[in-house]
This record gives C-alpha cells, structure tokens and sequence, in this order.
C-alpha cells in the first residue's frame, strides 16, 4: 500500500513540474523531435512527452540492477531522459534506486 501511494505521489510532483516546464498551450506549438527506429535504441512511445503529450519520444529500457532514479536525468526539458525498467521490474525509488523485481 505504501509503494502505491509513494507512486500516486511521485506521479503527481511529475505532473505539477510538467505544468511548470510546459510554457506551451497546444501542440500546435510544439516542434518535436523526430523519433523513429533509427535513431531510438530504446522503446518509442506514441505521444509520450512530458509536455502535453505532444510528441513521441524514445524510452530508454533500464536493465535489471542498473541505476532508474539518476536525478540529472531530469535536470532540463530538453535533455529529459525518458527511461523504464525492462518488463516485469520496478524501480525501488526509496531503496537501491535500481531496476528489482
């Protein structure tokens, strides 16, 4: 129940600082980057940017035991690291800061 809530709230701080980051009011006025195979050595979410939900954008598959809570990932919109752990883990944001099961 605690890792439930502990998620709720991490979800939503993303949120309020996606509103703050976002000066944009419509993807009309968004130029996204292009994502395509080529170019994303990772997953390619449909319309999965932080701001508005514009764009899509490369995911990086974090593996099992390496790092999933690097802060500098998140340091400016425009370098933001999208980034999951591979299927069937988790990232332990209050323990290892890794990708466990």
């Amino acid at each position: 129940m605690k890792s439930v809530l502990l998620l709720a709230s991490v979800l939503t701080m993303a949120r309020l600082a996606d509103s703050a980051l976002c000066t944009f009011s419509s993807c009309a006025e968004v130029t996204c980057k292009p994502v395509t195979a080529d170019n994303c050595d990772g997953k390619i979410v449909k319309n999965g940017s932080v701001c508005l939900e514009c764009c899509d954008v490369c995911y990086r598959i974090i593996e099992p035991g390496e790092t999933c809570a690097d802060p500098e990932w998140f340091s400016t919109y425009d370098d933001f690291v999208y980034a999951e752990c591979t299927e069937g883990y988790y990232c332990d944001y209050l323990g290892s800061q890794t990708c466990i099961q």
